[in-house]
């Protein structure tokens, strides 16, 4: 949401919250205030989009909840970890990079995550399953 629509957002919910201040349960204002939030986003017109934009095949993705295995960076790059590789993925171009493979067959990528720091957004963070992390210079 931008400012403004946070602002309508905000007023929405608080001329809901002094109207019904005085009558009613707590849960009554407050289900009036969602609804009044509803019909505040229906009128500014956000649209999702019901098919997706693109796909991206993901073999040797490893399901497991606690790991951290995709990460958009400023400059619009997808990082993905893919069982022992980290693939770069440019939106703007559709251009594939291979990063890395790790060496050791035990091993495999936990996390990634780019630097947000600026000028330095090129950089990632790489997690290994052995407690290792390394910093690669994407570019």
């Amino acid at each position: 949401f931008s400012h403004d629509q946070l602002h309508v957002l905000h007023r929405a919910a608080s001329n809901s919250n002094s109207h019904n201040s005085t009558t009613g349960t707590p849960f009554d204002s407050l289900s009036q205030a969602e609804n009044r939030l509803r019909n505040v986003t229906k009128s500014i017109g956000r649209r999702i989009p019901k098919t997706p934009s693109r796909i991206l095949d993901a073999p040797e993705l490893v399901d497991d909840y606690y790991l951290n295995l995709v990460s958009w960076s400023e400059s619009n790059v997808l990082a993905v970890a893919l069982g022992q590789c980290v693939y770069l993925w440019e939106a703007e171009t559709g251009n594939i990079k291979h990063l890395l493979t790790l060496r050791e067959e035990t091993d495999f990528v936990t996390s990634v995550s780019w630097v947000r720091d600026k000028g330095n957004s090129h950089y990632i963070a790489v997690g290994t399953n052995h407690n290792i992390v390394q910093l690669w210079d994407a570019e």
